[in-house]
């Protein structure tokens, strides 16, 4: 008998809810260099959003979690941030 898995994760959304704060902490906690802390804390600070709605603009809103998107990091770092609580 053959037996097949499959593990599927869904992560619609999972981005925009990585904290940025409890995030650099447990990179520093993994003992990763500073420097890299430092650099994934810029790159997960000082975003806005805006909503456009027919045409309409809306105010720009800070952004206080989440990672952007739009590049191969994000899959990456969101790996690293939910390491820390599988198996937990």
């Amino acid at each position: 008998m053959k037996i097949a898995g499959a593990l599927l994760l869904d992560d619609k959304s999972a981005f925009n809810n990585v904290a940025r704060g409890r995030f650099v902490r447990r990179l520093e906690s993994m003992g990763i260099e500073p420097d890299m802390c430092l650099w994934v804390e810029s790159f997960t600070a000082d975003r806005n959003v805006r909503i456009v709605i027919d045409g309409t603009e809306g105010q720009d809103r800070a952004v206080e979690t989440g990672i952007p998107q739009g590049s191969p990091v994000p899959p990456i770092l969101f790996a690293v941030y939910i390491s820390g609580s599988l198996g937990r």
